[in-house]
């Protein structure tokens, strides 16, 4: 029998006061195709974080873009922390569009981050 996990939910951003601290993967991800958006938002690379209780969903929206779902204890999202300028968020929203939702989510070193998680319409 498999042992149960403690899979991390939405909830408040304690403590995130600067800016939002922001795990992204995909095409967000340095050298990838929209990268370039958290150039312009002078988004500052925080390094590499891993998602746990996640996992990546390949082209789900206009079969091109990826989006992550809430999986089990065995999955991981390997992406990128970033602090993005909080007044930033908005514009990050809508980019984001209607597929997304950003939430709260606890990244394996233990620490609050907003990640976005595709929401079916």
């Amino acid at each position: 029998m498999k042992a149960s996990c403690w899979v991390w939910g939405s909830g408040p951003l304690w403590g995130l006061q600067s800016g939002g601290i922001t795990e992204v993967y995909g095409t967000l991800k340095r050298g990838e195709m929209n990268h370039g958006i958290l150039d312009t938002m002078k988004a500052k690379f925080l390094g590499p974080a891993v998602l746990d209780h996640y996992r990546v969903e390949e082209r789900l929206v206009e079969s091109v873009y990826p989006g992550i779902v809430k999986g089990t204890c065995d999955d991981n999202v390997f992406g990128e922390l970033y602090d993005i300028p909080r007044y930033q968020l908005k514009e990050l929203d809508e980019f984001e569009g209607e597929w997304y939702r950003r939430i709260t989510v606890v990244i394996t070193e233990g620490n609050a981050a907003e990640a976005y998680e595709w929401t079916p319409t």
